[in-house]
């Protein structure tokens, strides 16, 4: 009876402190809203403000699952470092830009709320070891636990909120809006969601029975989808000898996509591994299968390494393929890690314990790094670029000074200032010049490509034919739906493509030119200029696109006659069987 007492009093204990944290939470975040919407302090300060949404965002979910697992004083450590983390990277990520605004990007709480979560795991299980570094059990259990138990917590807050909604409704169908308008109020919303957030972080935690069933059920579904994936990249990487790198590099996303391939076999692997204990081994298919796509997850790292590094050979660091650069160094880690765990001739795949920590630890330096000056990715571009530039690598005329003066925040612009005052020679003169014109920019200045080099992009069909000289040579400014904007706009999905038909049966072909969303017909005139005839919908009567590029085309009379109507030709739209 008195173990059952105590048990009933650390509930209590804890629900009270949860809910008293869920509170703070709902009235700081209703507070820091209301000082928006009046432009009062601190919203009149741009980095405070700031770093208070992503601290009243971030940090006091962790203290709900800490108040569980961690000592006072040790959550008291925690909850002053992952504090001291959120406002530091948010007051450099505020004050890096030149137009200092009161909110982070999406990207960046995307990379911040990452590097808590796998901070806090790593921390909370050396708490609970009580040594630096944690058996891999633990760092597992506590983890997935942990994941399950935010979900959960979600899907139960946003249960509650379709609840009210409901609740709502059925008073609205009577003529009665006092309780929509009341669960509308900002003083009401984010109190209420903050405390039935804690509520379900508590319910959960207390039900840990519950907790383990729901994760135990979502690995085994996920590990059983491993051979699955696996079987896709095996695939793949027998392909490419065969069809070569041309055709991923043409889709302009390689690296983001064998990332997102790398992800997917790092989870389904752990899914299948889950703690690694002897006594609880998969079944056999799902050992061979992460042998497998641990062995296939280091070439897939590698072509997605190989294609980041060939831009940045090409064209220079950008920001975004620092952070390209960036998650392919974590994905290698795992990748390295996961193929010695393939190979390894003891317990089935135990090196992939070592290699999860030290990933671990690796993957909370890397976006502590880019979210800092140390690896601003930025500053690095910047710097790239800069060196490029005066190494003659790329040409004064050539070089992209919109990057620095609209893209590379307060570096960029930094930089501009060192080349407009740097006259030392006469290549040096010449930069400076650029870099004063680029200075004085106030909005961005693209230089537009001359209309025949547009037209050119244009893809021909049949193969090997050509745009007639006149078709390319014609001045199209201000001509009706004109071909330079389909050439302009066109992308890998979109291309923008030619045929050929003669639509009036006169011997004389017809140019059509579109794309998935609109085919333009042009005719040329007696005067011997292109002029727009019409357009249709390519995909109205179903995707025409393989009948034109193979030929299938002739010229056929209408189905349905025009109507005439006040002197004006009026014809019918379909697809007449």
């Amino acid at each position: 009876m008195a173990a059952d007492d105590t048990t009933d009093s650390r509930s209590s204990n804890l629900g009270s402190s949860r809910l008293l944290v869920g509170l703070a939470q709902g009235c700081a975040a209703l507070l820091l809203i209301k000082a928006s919407e009046t432009h009062a302090w601190p919203a009149t300060e741009p980095w405070l403000f700031a770093s208070l949404i992503a601290f009243v965002a971030l940090v006091p979910p962790t203290v709900l699952t800490g108040l569980g697992q961690m000592r006072v004083v040790m959550l008291s450590l925690w909850t002053l470092g992952a504090t001291a983390i959120v406002v530091y990277t948010v007051h450099h990520s505020v004050t890096r830009d030149v137009v200092q605004l009161a909110s982070t990007s999406a990207l960046t709480d995307f990379l911040l709320a990452g590097a808590l979560f796998v901070a806090y795991h790593l921390v909370a299980a050396a708490h609970a070891d009580r040594k630096p570094v944690a058996a891999y059990r633990t760092y597992f259990d506590i983890a997935w636990k942990n994941g399950v138990q935010l979900v959960l917590s979600l899907l139960f807050t946003g249960a509650f909120w379709l609840l009210l909604f409901l609740g709502a409704a059925l008073f609205d169908l009577i003529k009665i809006d006092a309780v929509s308008e009341f669960i509308k109020r900002d003083w009401f919303i984010y109190p209420a969601s903050a405390i039935v957030f804690a509520l379900a972080v508590h319910v959960s935690d207390m039900r840990v029975g519950l907790i383990d069933g729901a994760r135990a059920l979502a690995l085994v579904l996920l590990s059983w989808l491993l051979p699955v994936m696996t079987l896709f990249a095996v695939a793949f990487l027998g392909a490419l000898p065969v069809t070569g790198l041309e055709p991923l590099w043409a889709t302009g996303s390689a690296t983001a996509l064998l990332l997102a391939a790398a992800v997917a076999l790092v989870v389904l692997i752990n899914a299948a591994y889950q703690h690694g204990d002897p006594d609880m081994a998969p079944h056999v298919i799902l050992k061979i299968a992460a042998r497998f796509a641990g062995l296939a997850l280091l070439p897939i790292v590698a072509v997605a390494g190989y294609s980041i590094w060939l831009r940045i050979d090409q064209h220079g660091l950008t920001p975004e393929r620092v952070m390209a650069s960036a998650f392919v160094a974590v994905a290698a880690c795992y990748a390295v890690g996961y193929a010695i765990a393939a190979l390894w001739p003891g317990r089935w795949m135990r090196p992939l314990e070592a290699t999860n920590i030290l990933a671990g630890f690796v993957m909370v330096g890397m976006i502590v790094a880019l979210l800092t000056p140390i690896g601003d990715p930025a500053r690095l571009a910047v710097d790239d670029q800069v060196r490029r530039l005066k190494a003659g690598i790329v040409s004064a005329s050539t070089f992209d000074y919109n990057f620095l003066r609209f893209d590379a925040a307060r570096y960029g612009i930094d930089a501009l200032k060192r080349l407009a005052g740097d006259k030392s020679s006469p290549q040096a003169q010449i930069i400076a010049n650029q870099a004063e014109d680029a200075l004085a920019r106030k909005v961005r200045e693209e230089p537009e490509q001359p209309p025949q080099e547009l037209l050119a992009k244009i893809i021909v069909y049949p193969k090997g034919a050509t745009l007639p000289d006149s078709f390319l040579k014609q001045n199209w400014a201000g001509v009706n739906s004109s071909p330079v904007g389909c050439s302009r706009y066109m992308t890998v999905t979109s291309p923008c493509e030619a045929f050929f038909a003669d639509f009036d049966g006169d011997g004389v072909m017809e140019v059509l030119i579109g794309d998935r969303s609109r085919v333009n017909v042009f005719r040329l005139s007696r005067e011997q200029v292109w002029i727009w005839i019409g357009s249709f919908d390519p995909t109205r009567c179903g995707d025409v696109f393989a009948g034109l590029r193979a030929g299938r085309v002739r010229s056929i009379p209408p189905v349905i006659n025009d109507l005439e109507i006040d002197g004006k030709r009026v014809r019918l739209e379909g697809c007449p069987q």
